[in-house]
């Protein structure tokens, strides 16, 4: 996706299925926006603001999945769209490291 700035922080709408690890939990949710340096996450699960977070997803023009390392920054409680988490990565999504297929395996339905 040509709008997505990798280093940068203009946020895109996307739908990506995204793989959650907060401590020993993980679940999946969906991606539905993302830019360079963070994302909002829609989800359902329970979580604080500056707890760490790592994602596994692939990014709109990726052809492999990623690792990233995050810290929540923002916890969303409001209308159904706007339920979920928001993420800041600790490094531009540039710069995030291939993710292995068994990072992929669900352990708990998309939220």
């Amino acid at each position: 996706m040509s709008d997505l700035d990798l280093r940068g922080n203009h946020r895109v709408a996307v739908a990506v299925e995204v793989q959650c690890r907060i401590g020993a939990r993980r679940f999946l949710a969906t991606i539905r926006d993302l830019s360079g340096q963070g994302c909002f996450i829609g989800t359902e699960e329970r979580a604080r603001v500056e707890v760490a977070i790592e994602l596994v997803f692939r990014p709109p023009g990726f052809e492999a999945p990623v690792r990233v390392q995050g810290e929540i920054i923002r916890v969303a409680g409001g209308r159904d769209d706007h339920i979920g988490l928001g993420v800041e990565f600790l490094a531009p999504l540039a710069e995030a490291p291939l993710a292995g297929t068994e990072d992929l395996a669900p352990s708990s339905p998309a939220r």
